[in-house]
């Protein structure tokens, strides 16, 4: 069966094309937190985000921002320090920006590359007192 409208177009030939792009994507963390007090954290939820600019087939700038909340934990404050009692509610809220340098190093369809970059993250903790201030 021929298919006139696809014949030369050379889908094997996955070229990478220079130019702009951005990507979204869900976020979640797990704890590996020690000598908290709590016995377990909810795992948290955020957001991804990266844009960028792929100069040629084997260089990209690209910067990246990350949102994370929701890490959330109770905990029993007599096993913080003795002489306390109740327990307090404590939240762990982070976001992350970055800019990284890409190279690539396309194989046909796969396109694996080396990244390297620096950024800041910032983190906040919230707890709320027995007593209901935050």
């Amino acid at each position: 069966m021929k298919c006139p409208g696809l014949q030369g177009k050379g889908f094997a030939q996955n070229a990478p094309i220079p130019g702009n792009y951005f990507t979204v994507s869900g976020l979640t963390g797990f704890d590996d937190f020690q000598d908290t007090g709590a016995d377990k954290f909810n795992e948290g939820w955020g957001i991804g985000m990266r844009f960028g600019r792929r100069f040629n087939q084997h260089f990209a700038l690209e910067g990246d921002f990350g949102l994370m909340s929701g890490f959330e934990t109770t905990i029993d404050l007599a096993n913080v320090n003795s002489s306390l009692s109740g327990t307090d509610k404590i939240a762990l809220d982070l976001w992350s920006l970055a800019a990284n340098a890409k190279i690539h190093y396309p194989l046909g369809r796969l396109d694996p590359y080396v990244l390297a970059g620096g950024g800041i993250m910032y983190s906040r903790v919230r707890a709320t007192y027995p007593t209901g201030y935050t």
